[in-house]
């Protein structure tokens, strides 16, 4: 709580006015305690607690749960397996082509009545403890549900429902957009309710945001632009393709309602608190003034007290900078790819040199910095520098079995370091799963 707090007034002073908490588990609702008992949920108590505290800081705080998709955590439970809309595998595809291949259950399956009963208790219970007029019920990324031919009708018969369900609590719903953005307006604009808000997001600087902004506006839909802080699966966040993220969306915003900033933790919440807010603060600068460049010196010295801190972040983002290119990665850096990486092609040796030389300027900035800077984010940078250069010495190291047993030591104390880091900020809850998506050799 003393984070989320500190989190909270954070984003106050950046004057961001409405938080979103994404939840797909992690609230302690009567009745379903195995699937939160080991995940250190927020209690209703501490939900009016929270809700209050935004309040008193000019901050709306929105209820956040996913109603549909992204609900694995329970599906995999003996309780709720029969509710999963499949347990096979699928894939789905990505805007840019790309297929990714699946297994096993993910969504709920909207034909089955006691998967709105579900849904309904989960608002029932979770809904009182917010002020808000608004909900986020997600929906995003239901691409198990059904076959595409018949994909949109079964996702928007459910989606109305939960909207039903939303508006017997007064409150507004809000949604991803992605699904229907696959589908011209005339499918689908007319069955969703109009009172519904929009939240259009992509995450890479070559998202569409103008083509969804209009079609979203032509089809008489409120609806905000959601780019992304590009910290998650990166160690070190990716500097360039976040700016460019962000300046895309706030040029097509001016029929929005607004911006959100979206932040992840996507395999682990691996990614360090100072990197996440630098980035938030991008899209606050930017959602206030879109046509000002962003001061990364300015925001460290509102965030940190320690103006050459923001610049220095902005480096770390982009020192995989050619490996990156040279890969073409997308939605993660190259030390998260090169980290996790068995037998996909690696990138150019000379690429990971000049990252090598990067990395250690940085370290040496960073030795500099130390005396300006809280104890805990130098530790947390540190750390985060630490296992980007982890990830460049082993691309870089021969594969012979004694220096893969040093990479694999250092390895094993930068988790260990990452699981003391963690309770630093955030409860024990979800720990063991994070540490367990590194890998257990290199």
């Amino acid at each position: 709580m003393d984070t989320l707090a500190h989190i909270i007034r954070t984003l106050a002073s950046l004057k961001i006015n409405q938080l979103h908490l994404y939840t797909e588990h992690t609230f302690s609702w009567r009745g379903h305690e195995t699937v939160w008992q080991h995940a250190s949920p927020i209690t209703p108590a501490e939900a009016r607690e929270l809700d209050a505290l935004c309040k008193s800081l000019a901050i709306e705080l929105v209820p956040c749960l996913n109603t549909l998709a992204h609900m694995e955590r329970w599906l995999n439970l003996p309780e709720y397996a029969h509710l999963a809309a499949t347990t096979g595998d699928w894939s789905f595809q990505t805007d840019d082509g790309r297929t990714i291949p699946r297994s096993g259950p993910f969504s709920l399956n909207p034909s089955d009545p006691r998967s709105i009963e579900l849904i309904k208790d989960l608002l029932d219970q979770m809904l009182p403890c917010f002020s808000s007029n608004k909900v986020n019920i997600g929906c995003d990324e239901a691409f198990d549900i059904a076959p595409d031919d018949s994909r949109l009708d079964l996702y928007l018969d459910h989606v109305s429902r939960v909207c039903d369900l939303c508006r017997a609590h007064n409150k507004l719903p809000m949604m991803w957009g992605d699904m229907l953005m696959r589908h011209p307006a005339e499918r689908w604009a007319h069955r969703l309710p109009k009172d519904t808000t929009l939240l259009l997001w992509g995450y890479e600087p070559d998202t569409p945001f103008a083509d969804m902004a209009s079609r979203a506006h032509a089809a008489g839909f409120d609806f905000l632009l959601c780019p992304g802080t590009s910290a998650w699966r990166s160690f070190t966040g990716r500097t360039t393709p976040r700016r460019e993220n962000i300046v895309a969306a706030t040029r097509a915003a001016s029929q929005a309602q607004g911006l959100m900033t979206c932040n992840w933790g996507d395999l682990g919440c691996r990614q360090q608190l100072p990197i996440e807010l630098l980035s938030i603060a991008h899209g606050a600068a930017a959602a206030r003034n879109p046509d000002a460049p962003f001061n990364p010196s300015a925001a460290a010295q509102k965030l940190f007290n320690c103006a050459p801190l923001g610049p220095w972040i902005e480096a770390l983002g982009d020192a995989d900078a050619l490996p990156r290119a040279a890969l073409n990665l997308r939605n993660q850096s190259a030390f998260f790819y090169e980290l996790h990486r068995t037998s996909d092609p690696p990138a150019p040796l000379e690429t990971w040199h000049t990252t090598q030389a990067n990395l250690a300027a940085l370290e040496s900035q960073l030795h500099n910095l130390a005396p300006s800077l809280d104890p805990l984010t130098h530790h947390e940078l540190a750390h985060s520098l630490a296992l980007a250069q982890l990830a460049t010495e082993k691309s870089l190291s021969p594969t012979a079995p004694a220096d893969r047993a040093l990479l694999t030591a250092r390895l094993r104390a930068l988790v260990a370091e990452h699981r003391a880091l963690w309770l630093t900020r955030s409860r024990l809850g979800g720990l063991d799963e994070s540490c367990a998506y590194f890998p257990t050799s290199l």
